[in-house]
């Protein structure tokens, strides 16, 4: 397991570099934290630095977001038009049971629809501030 050397015996299953008496020769280590020069840096094109402001992720949060508002407030509508038109000396039935459901569930649907609205308005905002 060791490997021996004229001067040392290293262990082979470790680098040399991290055991101890190793000395590096001067070029070992020498552009290892040497910062690239301009003809060295690396040309990157406009379109990798640039990401895509809105993608295929915030198209879909904005028509789910959309679809969720304002399918809240049809629901809502639609129930309380409902409650409206229901009689009086009818029985609790499977409808009126659909009719309260929907009732207290649309404003959660409203406002979860807005908040993912107004939350991929400030994933752009962000992604706009990284941009300049």
């Amino acid at each position: 397991m060791r490997d021996t050397t004229s001067e040392r015996e290293y262990d082979s299953r470790f680098d040399p570099a991290f055991q101890p008496g190793f000395e590096p020769a001067d070029d070992d280590f020498a552009g290892l934290f040497a910062a690239p020069g301009p003809d060295e840096a690396p040309e990157l094109a406009v379109a990798e630095v640039r990401r895509r402001l809105v993608d295929r992720f915030v198209v879909v949060l904005w028509v789910v977001g959309g679809v969720l508002a304002v399918g809240g407030g049809a629901l809502l509508v639609n129930s309380m038009g409902g409650f409206l038109r229901a009689d009086s000396s009818s029985s609790f039935t499977f409808e009126y049971q659909m009719l309260v459901m929907l009732y207290q569930l649309s404003p959660y649907l409203i406002t979860v629809g807005l908040a993912t609205l107004v939350g991929t308005l400030f994933l752009l905002a962000v992604r706009w501030e990284r941009r300049s």
